[in-house]
This record gives C-alpha cells, sequence and structure tokens, in this order.
C-alpha cells in the first residue's frame, strides 16, 4: 500500500486519483494500525473521489481471529444475560397475575344516564329562608372582613 502512497506525491491529477481508486478498494483490507496512521488519506478520498450512495469502503473487513473469537463470546454472553433478564420478568408478571387477577368481566354501567336528569339533580333550586335578604349585607360585610 506504501507503492500507492507514492504516487499520490505525483502532481499530475489523473496518476493521484488512480492512486487514490486504488487505495480506497484496498483500505478496509489492511490492518488496523495502518488505517489508524492513514486518516489524512480517508480525508483525501472523501474530498478528491466520489462517494457511492452504499460506500463501505472506510469500514474493515473482519477476519477470524482473537479479536472475532473475544466479541463472538461477548455477543453469547450479553444475549444469554438479556434472555435471563426476561425470564425474571415474566415469572415476576407470572406470580402478580396468580395474585392479583384481572378482572373477569368488564365493568358496565346497567343503567343509561340520562344527562338532563344529572344537571337537574346537580343544579336544583335550593329555597332560602324568609330573612335571607335582611341578612344579605351583615353575611356580606362579615365575609370581607375575614
Amino acid at each position: 500500500l506504501e507503492f500507492f502512497e507514492e504516487f499520490l506525491a505525483v502532481q499530475e491529477p489523473s496518476i493521484s486519483c488512480y492512486a487514490l481508486k486504488l487505495l480506497k478498494s484496498c483500505y478496509r483490507h489492511a490492518g488496523q494500525q495502518w488505517r489508524d496512521r492513514r486518516i489524512d488519506l480517508v480525508t483525501r478520498i472523501y474530498l478528491e473521489l466520489r462517494m457511492d450512495l452504499v460506500d463501505n469502503w472506510c469500514t474493515p473487513v473482519e477476519f477470524d481471529g482473537p479479536h472475532r473469537e473475544k466479541k463472538r463470546k461477548e455477543d453469547t454472553w450479553r444475549t444469554a444475560q438479556l434472555e435471563a433478564l426476561h425470564r425474571r420478568r415474566e415469572t415476576a408478571r407470572a406470580i402478580v397475575e396468580k395474585r392479583f387477577p384481572p378482572p373477569k368481566k368488564p365493568i358496565v354501567a346497567t343503567q343509561k344516564l340520562d344527562h338532563q336528569e344529572i344537571l337537574r339533580k346537580l343544579f336544583k333550586e335550593v329555597e332560602l329562608p324568609d330573612n335571607f335578604e335582611d341578612n344579605w349585607d351583615t353575611w356580606l360585610s362579615s365575609y370581607r372582613n375575614l
């Protein structure tokens, strides 16, 4: 890959363009350390080459190795932990439903509500005592003093 990098130093745009295309096609197969040291190359590829809509050249190819095996073990462990969590939740839900079962039938109003009757009961006329008007001013003044 260093061989292609030498072509990038050439001032001819067509040669550097083809060198960038070759480096772009090889980039995902390179090692992690080489990719980490060539961030300027990633920037130059993005600036000078046209990208496809679904372009995965920057994502590395995962080979089988110790890192892959470690990730597989971690994923297996995480899956087992999630399954155990779901089992605990389902067990707890079953215990709650056993102790507090849901109602058998929904509660339904047996009588049809008459809205006019409800309003009449709420706002029925109140009969006041005969001396109410005489005592109104006294009551009002004592209420204001509170």
